[in-house]
C-alpha cells in the first residue's frame, strides 16, 4: 500500500516583496517626485491574511482652491492646499501581483 504524503502548502511571499510589489505598482501609477506629482510617500498599514497582503501608503497631495466671494464677478487668486491621501494595495500573497488598489476612507488636511 502507497503511503500518502500531505501536500506542501504553496509558498507565499514575505513582507518586504509585498511591499516592494505595492510601491512599484504605485511608482508606475502615479509617478514620484515630478512636476504636480505626489510626495513624501510613506508605508502606513501592512496586514497579513490568509492568502493576501493588505499595503497601504499614504502621500502629500496638492489640489487648487478657488475662491470666491458671493457678489464678485471674478474669483480670489488660487490656492494651493494639500491633503494627505492613503491607498491600499491588496497583494496576492502567492504570486506577488496587485490584485486591487482601493482608496482608504481616511483623507487628512495637512
Amino acid at each position: 500500500m502507497a503511503s500518502e504524503t500531505p501536500e506542501t502548502p504553496p509558498s507565499k511571499i514575505g513582507l518586504h516583496e509585498a511591499v516592494a510589489a505595492a510601491k512599484r505598482f504605485f511608482t508606475e501609477l502615479y509617478g514620484v517626485g515630478g512636476v504636480g506629482s505626489i510626495d513624501n510617500v510613506l508605508l502606513e498599514e501592512v496586514e497579513e491574511r490568509a492568502d493576501e497582503w493588505l499595503i497601504t501608503f499614504g502621500f502629500d497631495t496638492r489640489r487648487v482652491v478657488h475662491e470666491s466671494i458671493p457678489g464678485l464677478i471674478m474669483s480670489l487668486p488660487k490656492r494651493e492646499e494639500m491633503t494627505r491621501l492613503f491607498k491600499t494595495f491588496i497583494v496576492d500573497a502567492h504570486t506577488g501581483k496587485v490584485r486591487a488598489m482601493k482608496i482608504h476612507p481616511s483623507a487628512v488636511a495637512v
